[in-house]
């Protein structure tokens, strides 16, 4: 009992000082199951407002979820969040919760004591383990890591069996933290305001740390807007959960629409609120800002799910191509807890939330590269914030967890390329496959998806070579370069690496899969790969199709790779017509570089297809003809790097199909009389181009134009 009355005095005071200067803390709870939950009940009976308690063991009474969903606390506040790590540590769980605190709050973490927890059995790893590789048998490094910061982190208020700081005089409870409107939020507000009001195609885009107010300052804007003037405002985000404080002050309510909903009914509207952009992928905003005139984008900077550095770095270049006129706010001030706040940083160094690349100095064109030892990376803190920080550059939705795969995913490689002591590229490599006959059978079958053997898999199930998962496959997880370096031959010598390390090691083939662009495709095609599938559906993450290319390096591996790329030229006419019909022009000319679709069109077909685009023969008449040519012309000139310029008629309404209405829609046209004229001269341009294997037909001659 007097150990019971010594907590509680310690958390009513901590509540109490928390409280009076606005800040939040973590208490690091570590000792025995018993002696961590009987200290987060006495936290929750002195706690001056909510408790979230995050595990799989929750205590009677008190409002808890599994570390899995943790992302459906967003929107909501807490002064109290228990984490129960015993249950596993779970970094994106962590990184949501965290922000869910406000000033005067307590973030309470229990752990097993350090000595032990990083050989304690903890679920987590589960998630990262693969077929052949038992969680059980997983490297620890990021354990170590974490103890290491939260045995010497400042700011953390350690709490031991038989070791608690004594609290003195007992102090009375006060309110927690109020929130106050900040200069920032109201430079928000205004801006939001002058959007509504203003020029079309005039984006807003608003990027904070967490806690600066960014949804409240939609919800309040949205509320003074409605006041003024009936609008039409819509409101999306990667979740509804992650709107409620929009919601809780607009004082009304706004349609809510998930982001792919959203663009397939496209519902008017005079303003588009985005919120949490970081979560969406690039493509569907893309959309939103071509189809609605005036969008607010807001977005988190550390974010548990997704990085707004990175998202900020790739999504200017879209803003800047189609809408030159956009602003960009950076409210700083916090709003839910004081700026001085201490958990905001520590939380960030744990997580490398706040992990940044650094600048290189002089001309980076001279690196050196390094296959490094994991053990020395989780070491050395000042090069694993560089590794991380340029992931995060490169790929926005890079969350807390991807740090844990990078120190301890099995079979995983990682190069850096450095310019003197700075990283300026990155590659993550990782072994796959090798299984035996039998089980590649059952892939192929679709019986059998053995975890963490991504290109293996893909190559067998989906692109249908029924013995590929026997190979042993190398696959690039991440690539990535620093962005003032790009264009200087940094990603193709990290390649050769790659291709040097698997041939090494043995391996059949190697290869990526990635959400598929133009510019993408291009580098790989430069560096030696050629396609092996194409997905039929948007991946979930990046609203992409993914592409898998690949590159045989032995014998096996090449005679793997032929089949691979012989069933995506046979797939690839039919997707276009059916599954890829939204794909982009631009796009699906990059996907036909690697030709051999078609054989050479016969001379009927050939005088066919000069008739209608010399003549006047119609379209339906000559449509066999014209499939067929565009299949051989259309890929050739592609894979000899011709622009797509011209060609966009023969994508949309030969290659994929569309009717006539939906082609003129498409092409920023009329109506079907300037389809066909469109089609006419793209089909004259690539008769002009391609360089036919035999003479045009001789009638050609009395064909007037």
């Amino acid at each position: 009992m007097k150990r019971d009355e010594s907590i509680r005095r310690l958390a009513a005071a901590l509540f109490s000082a928390n409280g009076r200067a606005g800040h939040r803390s973590l208490v690091h709870a570590a000792g025995t199951a018993h002696w961590c939950r009987t200290l987060g009940r006495e936290f929750h009976r002195r706690a001056p407002g909510e408790t979230l308690w995050l595990g799989e063991s929750v205590p009677p009474g008190i409002d808890g979820q599994p570390g899995s969903r943790a992302a459906e606390q967003l929107g909501r506040e807490a002064v109290l969040v228990v984490v129960d790590a015993r249950d596993g540590f779970d970094p994106d769980a962590v990184g949501a919760v965290a922000g869910t605190l406000r000033g005067g709050g307590v973030l309470l973490l229990l752990t097993p004591p350090c000595a032990e927890w990083a050989q304690y059995p903890d679920p987590q790893s589960q998630r990262i383990a693969i077929e052949g590789a038992s969680a059980e048998a997983l490297d620890r490094r990021y354990l170590r890591r974490l103890i290491r910061h939260l045995e010497t982190e400042p700011d953390i208020l350690r709490l031991r069996p038989g070791h608690l700081p004594e609290p003195g005089s007992p102090s009375p409870l006060v309110s927690p933290w109020t929130p106050a409107e900040t200069e920032d939020q109201q430079a928000v507000i205004r801006a939001v305001e002058r959007l509504a009001r203003g020029r079309a195609r005039r984006p807003l885009v608003v990027i904070a740390d967490r806690g600066r107010g960014k949804s409240a300052a939609l919800g309040l804007a949205a509320a003074r807007l409605l006041a003024a003037d009936p609008l039409r405002i819509l409101v999306t985000a990667p979740r509804r959960q992650a709107v409620d404080a929009l919601y809780r002050h607009a004082g009304t309510a706004l349609d809510f629409l998930p982001p792919a909903e959203l663009l397939e009914r496209l519902p008017p509207a005079d303003l588009l609120l985005v919120d949490e952009a970081a979560g969406i992928p690039l493509e569907l905003l893309e959309r939103m800002l071509e189809q609605y005139p005036r969008v607010v984008f807001a977005s988190t900077v550390h974010g548990y799910e997704g990085t707004g550095r990175g998202f900020a770095l790739r999504f200017r270049e879209i803003l800047d191509r189609r809408a030159p006129g956009w602003r960009a706010l950076k409210p700083r001030a916090p709003i839910r807890w004081a700026a001085d706040d201490p958990l905001e940083p520590v939380v960030n160094r744990l997580l490398l939330l706040d992990a940044e690349t650094a600048t290189p100095a002089g001309d980076p064109g001279t690196v050196d590269l390094e296959w490094l030892d994991r053990d020395r990376l989780a070491e050395d803190e000042p090069l694993l914030r560089q590794v991380f920080g340029l992931l995060v550059q490169a790929h926005y939705r890079t969350r807390p967890s991807d740090l844990r795969n990078l120190l301890d995913g099995p079979g995983l490689a990682v190069a850096v390329a450095r310019h003197g002591q700075t990283v300026v590229g990155a590659l993550l490599a990782s072994e796959e496959g090798g299984f035996p006959p039998p089980l590649s059978q059952a892939v192929w079958l679709g019986r059998r998806r053995p975890h963490g053997h991504l290109l293996a898999q893909a190559l067998t199930a989906h692109a249908g070579v029924p013995d590929a998962a026997t190979a042993r496959v190398g696959r690039v997880m991440r690539i990535a370069v620093h962005a003032r370096c790009r264009g200087r031959g940094i990603g193709s010598r990290l390649l050769d690496a790659f291709r040097q390390w698997a041939a090494g090691r043995g391996l059949d083939v190697i290869g990526s899969s990635f959400g598929v662009s133009a510019g993408l495709l291009r580098f790989w095609y430069c560096n030696g790969y050629a396609p092996a599938h194409l997905g039929v559906r948007r991946d979930a993450a990046s609203g992409a199709h993914a592409a898998v290319l690949v590159q045989g390096i032995s014998r096996t591996g090449e005679a793997l790779s032929v089949q691979a790329l012989r069933r995506y030229r046979r797939g690839l006419p039919l997707w276009a017509s059916d599954y890829l019909q939204d794909l982009e022009p631009g796009l699906l000319w990059s996907l036909l570089a690697p030709g051999g679709f078609v054989e050479p069109p016969a001379a009927d077909c050939l005088e066919e297809v000069v008739a209608f685009a010399r003549a006047h023969r119609g379209f339906e008449a000559s449509l066999g003809s014209l499939h067929r040519f565009a299949w051989h012309g259309a890929p050739l000139q592609s894979a000899r790097g011709r622009a797509a310029t011209g060609m966009e008629p023969v994508l949309v309404r030969v290659i994929q199909g569309h009717g006539w209405p939906e082609s003129a829609a498409r092409l920023g046209l009329s109506g079907r009389g300037e389809v066909v004229r469109a089609l006419r001269t793209a089909f004259r341009q690539l008769l002009d181009e391609t360089e036919q294997g035999q003479r045009v037909p001789s009638r050609r001659s009395s064909i007037r134009s």
